[in-house]
């Protein structure tokens, strides 16, 4: 939202204004440009208690879905009239229930370019991947000299993945953080936004090792724009009952250089405990992946795509 203000948009979020906007925690914080909200806006999203109508949709130019595709579907019908762009986020959903809407307009901006892989896949109007602003986070230095992961619910939503991160980090300092971990050891639970900005700065080193079937996450992200050394989970690695992987960050990480890829608990002991103990090799790979990272994910690629992208459905 703060990038589309930035590009000179107008910009409203029905989601700032319900009750999960005000979770406490590690959640990520409400967007700035909520503080420019439209008064009038606000006033017409009150009238409406919820019920999206097409009066109130034609106050706006275009609507942009993160996601929730149910949405859509359910208000197909007082959107249609307008540029609808669902924005994908790389999991969790059939893409061909959206085909039919597609078919009668519906723009799609992927995530991640691996999306394609998926069997569902219904092609995109754009990719435009995520973003960090570099300004925000770092400069990495090391202090901390431990292993540092972030996953919510670890074992519930990755048990296959967690049993590889406690083969790898066995007899390595290292610290677990997200919720509904507490039977996990070194959980350390639901940090600060601004504490968790700091413990990328800190770390020894970021272990990405969960969700490897999906194109890329934020944490992956905010750790490497960080500087922080990255060792993930590499394409040899297999855990069963998952979908056809989408992971991009095997395509983005070139092993060596500007981080690790492993592909067994052993492979990533080794590298971890190699990183930690090696401060040259940690900062020629913290050099590097920032690099890659600010190229890849930096808010002015983002900027940059999404004016081109607004301009070719003719929105300036």
């Amino acid at each position: 939202m703060d990038l589309l203000y930035e590009l000179g948009h107008t910009v409203f979020s029905l989601g700032v204004f319900s009750p999960l906007s005000d979770r406490q925690g590690n959640w990520r914080p409400r967007p700035r440009v909520m503080e420019h909200c439209v008064e009038p806006l606000k006033e017409e999203f009150v009238k409406i208690n919820g019920a999206i109508t097409r009066e109130f949709v034609d106050l706006f130019d275009a609507v942009l879905v993160m996601h929730d595709l149910e949405f859509i579907q359910r208000n197909w019908e007082a959107l249609k009239h307008k540029k609808v762009i669902w924005r994908t986020i790389g999991q969790g959903v059939d893409e061909q229930a959206a085909k039919r809407l597609k078919d009668e307009g519906l723009l799609v901006v992927g995530w991640s370019h691996a999306e394609a892989k998926q069997s569902s896949f219904i092609g995109r109007d754009a990719v435009i991947y995520s973003y960090k602003d570099a300004r925000l986070y770092g400069p990495w230095t090391g202090q901390d000299g431990g292993i540092l992961t972030f996953s919510n619910a670890y074992k519930q939503r990755y048990p296959h993945e967690l049993e590889f991160f406690e083969a790898s980090v066995k007899g390595l300092p290292y610290k677990l953080g997200g919720g509904m971990n507490e039977d996990i050891q070194n959980a350390i639970g639901l940090v600060d936004f601004a504490d968790q900005i700091s413990m990328y700065s800190t770390c020894g080193a970021y272990f990405y090792a969960h969700g490897s079937y999906i194109p890329y996450t934020l944490n992956f992200i905010e750790s490497f724009i960080t500087g922080a050394p990255v060792i993930a989970i590499g394409s040899k690695a297999s855990f069963p009952g998952y979908p056809v992987s989408c992971n991009e960050i095997v395509d983005i990480i070139k092993h060596g250089e500007n981080g690790f890829l492993v592909n067994t608990p052993a492979e990533a002991h080794d590298i971890l405990k190699e990183v930690l103990n090696s401060p040259a090799l940690a900062a020629k790979i913290s050099r590097a992946g920032r690099n890659t990272a600010v190229e890849k994910f930096g808010k002015e690629t983002a900027l940059s795509a999404w004016k081109s992208f607004f301009h070719t459905i003719g929105i300036s």
